[in-house]
């Protein structure tokens, strides 16, 4: 299987001496540690020898995306106020833009200010004001309601490091994406009617495709996938295991308008999530499983087994055939985005020179039961929105 990133614009030597350039001029030095061939961890320090940042990468360029990653966290953590505003709650939920949701509608329900950043679309003149503990998660959680409520739906997903402004925003929408077609998945699960259409691919083509790269994946894991997320493919890598491995079946997904690429990264993020797991991750799982046991319905996301419509021993036929430019790529998935009635927001994080950008991306109305594998209690848009239709 060949396997092309269609979504960067530079081979991955280039990319090294850019991510370089970055954290030279972040004034930090970086240390990657290769767990193994395809698993890598990157830490941040300042000149003091003081840990900041850290992430992890997958794949083939693992020790790129996991520098990468960690540029990210640190752009984030190291956010000023002066980027922020203070809004009234009543404003922030009756913008036209987020009418439709369902989170930013129900802090209506709470008096008082929420400290906010501003997004803008990505093509034309609209904005948007997003409260920031939504997109910035934080170790100290405020205690006010609306920031307790808001704090369930946290997420920094849809925060990029790009070599350009496209390949940045780019790989923020697939990502937002990922986590809101996976969040369907979940939902047809939990009889949800999302009506996503998921096909599981057959373990002999996964061995067929994998075997070189000594993934292991024959009897134990099993790979779906959806087509058509506007214009592109959506996978989830699941793998049964046993209690004492790991408490929850531990997962990968991907979202690329490349199928190759959104398969590897499922499984190569699946690959991660079992290297990578550990006491603080068993914790999350304990909080996600006793969530899970107190309905009947939501016992069916302790398994994970999305209801399919076929299984298929070949990849779909609409293999890659948006293998443009990621300024081509993200004009078509916008485009698409706007023809199902959502529209894409973004905002600098930090422009750290003129080839490293870190931007975040804010879709709304895209779905996050994913978070309850984060051991939160959230609920679907379509409950969210209930109160206000």
């Amino acid at each position: 299987m060949e396997i092309q990133n269609y979504e960067r614009t530079q081979l991955d030597v280039s990319r090294k001496e850019l991510l370089k350039q970055a954290i030279d001029g972040l004034g930090l030095r970086c240390v990657v540690d290769k767990v193994d061939a395809y698993v890598a961890i990157s830490a941040l320090y300042d000149p003091a020898g003081n840990l900041v940042s850290e992430g992890a990468g997958k794949g083939f360029g693992c020790d790129i995306g996991a520098t990468a990653e960690a540029i990210e966290h640190y752009c984030l953590q190291m956010e000023g106020r002066s980027e922020t505003c203070l809004y009234p709650n009543e404003f922030i939920s009756l913008q036209e833009s987020v009418l439709k949701d369902g989170v930013i509608r129900n802090i209506s329900n709470f008096d008082g200010l929420l400290e906010c950043v501003e997004f803008k679309a990505v093509y034309g003149d609209g904005k948007v004001i997003i409260p920031k503990i939504l997109v910035s998660p934080e170790d100290d959680i405020q205690t006010s309601p609306d920031c307790l409520f808001l704090e369930r739906y946290s997420t920094n997903s849809g925060s990029a490091f790009g070599c350009t402004f496209e390949e940045a925003i780019l790989h923020g929408v697939n990502e937002v994406l990922e986590r809101h077609v996976l969040s369907l998945v979940m939902l047809d699960i939990v009889d949800e009617s999302s009506l996503v259409k998921v096909n599981k691919l057959s373990s002999e083509f996964l061995d067929s495709v994998f075997l070189p790269f000594d993934l292991a994946l024959s009897g134990e894991a099993r790979v779906y996938y959806v087509s058509d997320v506007f214009g592109g493919f959506f996978c989830l890598a699941v793998r049964d295991c046993q209690e004492e491995d790991f408490l929850l079946p531990q997962i990968g997904s991907g979202c690329s308008q490349s199928f190759t690429l959104a398969l590897t990264r499922a499984v190569f993020e699946l690959r991660q999530a079992e290297a990578l797991y550990g006491y603080e991750e068993r914790l999350v799982d304990e909080q996600a499983a006793r969530i899970m046991s107190k309905s009947k319905r939501l016992e069916g996301l302790r398994s994970l087994y999305p209801r399919c419509t076929c299984s298929s021993d070949e990849m779909p036929s609409l293999i890659d055939v948006n293998s443009q430019q990621p300024v081509r790529q993200l004009e078509e998935i916008i485009r698409r985005l706007n023809a199902n009635g959502y529209e894409v927001y973004y905002r600098v994080v930090r422009k750290i020179n003129s080839s490293s950008i870190v931007t975040q991306v804010y879709i709304p109305g895209m779905e996050r039961l994913n978070l309850i594998r984060s051991g939160k209690w959230v609920a679907p848009q379509k409950a969210l929105l209930k109160p206000f239709f």
